[in-house]
């Protein structure tokens, strides 16, 4: 797969279909939201997505600031193999994008309550407890500090950073399972395709597997920071 980001003018006739194919599949099919999916918001917007062999893998766009919010709004997000991690590696690749490309000091997103979760576990916050009615779904505007995340890229160094070994164990497994999955999209994403990486995924990583990996590996440590 292999990571894109093009503005509206820039997307190919096919990019777009295959974008708006996978939008209406999320949201208005999968999700049964019943709304308009084309509100000339696009084309103030980059688009940022995984091209997989014949599809978008995963989605999601930057509304330009002044837009709807003074600050960018990422919206749109959606993935065609839920579980594999694509989603949460286009939503780090889009922060790094913003913070190297961009001069906003902040971005926000109009998160769905059930999805707040997978934002705040990417360092969102909820910028106001006001809830927002879309298509009776309803959302909280979450908001990520660019500024604090641009330090935090450039003054890093090992010596900030504190390692504890202890032996691994089953309160362990979450956050073993986070880790691999990372670890294994950022290694193989640029040669796989999203089915391969759910696959594997599935069957190397879930819940259940790992817990006997653990008993058969007793000698396992984790490091910690």
């Amino acid at each position: 797969m292999q990571l894109v980001i093009k503005r509206f003018g820039q997307l190919t006739a096919k990019e777009l279909y295959q974008i708006l194919s996978l939008r209406a599949e999320t949201f208005i099919v999968d999700q049964q939201i019943m709304y308009n999916d084309l509100d000339n918001v696009d084309q103030v917007s980059t688009h940022v997505f995984y091209q997989d062999t014949n599809s978008v893998a995963a989605y999601l766009r930057i509304i330009d600031a002044g837009q709807s919010y003074n600050s960018p709004l990422i919206g749109r997000v959606c993935v065609s193999n839920k579980g594999a991690g694509i989603g949460s590696k286009l939503l780090h690749d889009t922060l790094d994008y913003l913070a190297q490309e961009s001069s906003a000091s902040k971005v926000l997103v109009e998160s769905q309550l059930k999805a707040q979760p997978f934002y705040e576990r990417a360092g969102f916050t909820q910028a106001s407890s006001k809830v927002l009615d879309h298509f009776g779904v309803l959302h909280h505007v979450l908001s990520f500090d660019l500024d604090a995340y641009r330090q935090t890229r450039n003054t890093i160094s090992v010596d900030d950073v504190h390692v504890s070994i202890r032996p691994l164990n089953t309160t362990d497994l979450r956050t073993l399972q986070k880790l691999s999955v990372e670890t294994f999209v950022d290694t193989f994403i640029d040669s796989n395709t999203a089915d391969d990486l759910a696959s594997c995924m599935d069957s190397l990583y879930n819940t259940e597997s790992l817990p006997v990996s653990l008993l058969l590996n007793t000698h396992i440590s984790i490091l910690l920071r």
